[in-house]
């Protein structure tokens, strides 16, 4: 066994390590590749698979689907991939707005504009309304697809974010340290020192051994009694409704003489089978919540549970973090530039809406649709926009006559005759009696043209200096956010109503998420934070006394936050103290007593938002 003792030695020898600048080998799985200058560990999947499935793939190999953060990372991975696989063209990265229309976003909930944002010319388009996955050329840049091709990807796993670093600033026990050397969705047993994690998506029995395998662990089964009744004591304190799962025991290869993975006799290890079995009932093997085994078919779809060993652990600790850039003195969000002639910033969505969602936006992202105020701004944002995006020929313009046919005035409500005032000759002319909205052409020296309202185009979002309330608590713009000190979180109650997927967008424009909750303390800070948040009156139908919240399980994976680790919060929080079943309404929300609810993702209602420092 794996003692304590060793395991201290271990702890105070690394500790020393990090203490003296020293470092061991830089080690992740075998089959991932350390690159030096970026400092992640890469590994190129070469069977191919659907978008889904390559970022479920990652997160089981305990990685993430990988996309650039930046242009280095590009560059460094594109060599090492021209290198080792130059058969392949494209692969998948982790970009998508599977989550929210025209929100592209990483898989850990960064909006595309933070990291590597270089897209092929045209792109991203939505072409046929189902391109919502990206990938990344080999040679070229970003493109957008559909989810559902089969392509090749990689997965990416920084040295900075290994589960067993070590924080060489704190004190460390024995048993503190083992609890946070693996994963943390497994469960550390002192006494059995391993570790444990129970699936709740059921599995075949060869899906649930690949899917251990995947995490670097292996499919569970019991060595004795002690481990036997140590788990099932964590499985029915933690996941009550399940009552059996397979275990890593097959006769497959032995007919009639189970086995466990690693070849040894099921009389070796724990052997109480229920009465009659094994009953050539099938060839693999499962356990009752009660202790006991049975045998059955291995295509049925079960729980498992996975195991990892504390001696098998690879070590590795991580001392050195670099500091964290700073914003430029001038600083609205990352997704806009400064432009310093007009002491304002700009941002160009490429991702094309009607011109009232256009307006839409930029109200959500705390700025104003832009028209020119001058010929000074027109010719100042023409050229940031020639040097940016010079495949987009023209955009929307916060101008319109919406309000009164004939009177073309800002969305300020000034008359268009105080700002910039110069059309293309003969407009505006209303062809049709419905071109009430108005766009500006990037060439043609910037003129501008009436259009109809409902075409999807382009269109800029624009945020003055002189106009900038910084929440200096929250480090964001929106002054609407509250601090709280408690967590170092802030937060927002929004009282128009919207679905769910809606909340989630106006979260994600105002650089924040849906808010999740993980203990009974955030729990009661939000109770009281819509008490005090006073309700409008809203005439539209919608659910009251419901908050939606960042979880979900929209895709069947199992109920996840919005950050994609799994939902895990005490039952006491669940209504009726039960976590809602994964076949039911797949939207998460709070009632506004408290409890947790899943609810249907179309209904409407208020909702939180949640940011947090960088």
């Amino acid at each position: 066994m794996f003692s304590k003792a060793v395991l201290l030695f271990l702890v105070v020898y690394f500790s020393l390590g990090c203490a003296n600048g020293l470092k061991t080998e830089k080690f992740f799985r075998e089959d991932y590749t350390y690159i030096e200058a970026v400092e992640s560990f890469y590994k190129i999947h070469t069977t191919p698979r659907k978008w889904a499935e390559a970022k479920r793939t990652c997160a089981l190999e305990g990685a993430t689907l990988w996309h650039p953060d930046n242009d280095d990372e590009a560059r460094e991975v594109k060599t090492f991939w021209k290198n080792t696989q130059p058969s392949i063209e494209w692969v998948y990265v982790g970009l998508s707005d599977i989550m929210a229309e025209g929100v592209f976003e990483t898989v850990d909930g960064e909006p595309v504009s933070k990291v590597y944002n270089k897209w092929e010319p045209g792109q991203p388009n939505d072409k046929n309304g189902r391109e919502d996955c990206v990938y990344l050329y080999k040679d070229y840049n970003l493109d957008d697809w559909p989810c559902d091709y089969d392509y090749h990807f990689i997965c990416k796993k920084s040295l900075y974010s290994l589960e067993s670093d070590s924080n060489c600033n704190s004190s460390v026990s024995d048993g503190q340290d083992a609890n946070t050397l693996y994963r943390k969705d497994y469960r550390y047993m002192e006494n059995e020192e391993s570790y444990y994690k129970i699936h709740t998506s059921p599995k075949t029995w060869a899906k649930a051994k690949q899917t251990c395998e995947l995490e670097d662990a292996t499919l569970w089964h019991p060595d004795n009694n002690a481990e036997a009744q140590a788990v099932i004591s964590y499985w029915k304190t933690t996941q009550p409704h399940i009552r059996w799962v397979y275990v890593g025991l097959t006769d497959e290869e032995t007919e009639g003489v189970f086995k466990t993975l690693d070849g040894k006799s099921v009389s070796q290890v724990y052997n109480k089978w229920e009465p009659g079995q094994p009953g050539n009932n099938g060839d693999c093997a499962y356990l009752y919540k009660e202790g006991n085994l049975g045998d059955w078919t291995c295509d049925s779809a079960y729980y498992f549970i996975c195991k990892k060993t504390l001696s098998s652990l690879e070590w590795y600790y991580h001392c050195n973090a670099s500091d964290l850039d700073r914003p430029p003195k001038k600083f609205f969000r990352n997704d806009y530039n400064y432009i310093k002639a007009e002491d304002s910033f700009y941002k160009i969505h490429t991702t094309p809406q009607t011109w009232p969602d256009a307006k839409r936006v930029c109200a959500l992202e705390g700025a104003t649709f832009w028209h020119p105020d001058n010929e000074d701004e027109a010719n100042a944002v023409i050229s940031f926009w020639n040097s940016t995006q010079p495949h987009i020929g023209w955009v929307y313009v916060g101008v319109s006559e919406i309000m009164a046919d004939g009177m073309f005035e800002t969305v300020d409500g000034k008359a268009i005759s105080e700002v910039y005032n110069k059309w293309q000759p003969g407009q505006p002319d209303n062809f049709g009696g419905n071109q009430h909205c108005v766009y500006i052409y990037r060439d043609r020296e910037g003129v501008l043209d009436n259009w109809p309202c409902d075409y999807k185009y382009n269109f800029i979002c624009k945020k003055s200096f002189q106009s900038l309330e910084w929440n200096h608590h929250c480090g964001m713009p929106d002054s609407d956010y509250i601090f709280n000190k408690n967590n170092r979180k802030c937060y927002k109650v929004h009282t128009t109503p919207l679905n769910w997927t809606e909340a989630y967008t106006t979260c994600r424009r105002e650089q924040s998420h849906l808010a999740v909750v993980t203990n009974k303390h955030e729990v009661d800070y939000l109770v009281n934070l819509t008490e005090s948040t006073p309700t409008p009156r809203v005439k539209n139908d919608f659910e009251k006394g419901v908050y939606h919240l960042g979880f979900h399980n929209r895709f069947n994976e199992g109920w996840q936050t919005v950050k994609g680790t799994p939902m895990s919060v005490d039952a006491e929080n669940w209504w009726d103290s039960n976590k809602p079943a994964e076949d039911r309404d797949q939207c998460g929300s709070m009632f506004y007593t408290g409890r947790l609810i899943n609810t249907d993702c179309d209904m409407k209602s208020f909702f939180i938002c949640e940011h947090e420092r960088s």
